[in-house]
């Protein structure tokens, strides 16, 4: 499935919005984008082209991951990130993490122990896990709320998801909080 879906997405290119988006960063005028989708569209877009890993001090990109990236792997055990090479998911089994493998040799060169070879998996959330980078994402979202927006245009989603229903919850809260209220939108098809 994650090879297909690699495919699929390695052929899907920017959508307007995505274009309109771009402009908005390439004036000065987009703070930040926080997207669910994980498909990684922005990364066509020099100027939307968010960061492979989130850290919790800035600076960070214009484009914030909620739910991680699908260009991207991630070990299990040792938390090494790398671009994702479809060709690895064709099999019913996740494949070995190399730096996992390499590190145990050296371990059973040296006669130590073995720790165990972690798997790669895409560094994507799935329903119900805990976001790995929840401290970062919070950084991120205090600083840009004590920017104080003056527009937040939510599009998209019908924010069943409780985190990112409450971004822009409070997103919508500064911006109508302004000395001279700013501008919110909800634009979805439901």
């Amino acid at each position: 499935m994650i090879a297909d879906l690699s495919a699929c997405v390695a052929l899907a290119k920017p959508t307007k919005f995505h274009h309109f988006l771009d402009g908005l960063a390439r004036s000065g005028r987009l703070l930040r984008q926080y997207t669910q989708n994980i498909d990684c569209l922005e990364s066509k877009l020099l100027s939307l082209s968010p960061n492979t890993s989130l850290e919790a001090k800035g600076p960070w990109a214009k484009t914030i991951q909620l739910h991680g990236r699908l260009d991207t792997m991630i070990c299990q055990k040792c938390k090494r990130c790398s671009l994702l090479t479809p060709e690895k998911f064709q099999g019913s089994q996740p494949p070995p993490c190399l730096q996992c493998e390499y590190i145990e040799t050296q371990r059973a060169e040296l006669g130590k122990r073995s720790r165990g070879t972690g798997r790669l998996r895409p560094k994507i959330l799935l329903y119900g896990e805990n976001n790995p980078d929840e401290v970062a994402v919070e950084a991120v979202f205090k600083h840009d709320l004590q920017e104080g927006p003056d527009a937040v245009i939510v599009v998209g989603t019908c924010l069943k998801v409780p985190g990112a229903r409450m971004l822009a919850k409070e997103f919508c809260h500064v911006a109508k909080a302004r000395r001279r209220p700013g501008v919110t939108l909800w634009i979805n098809k439901e």
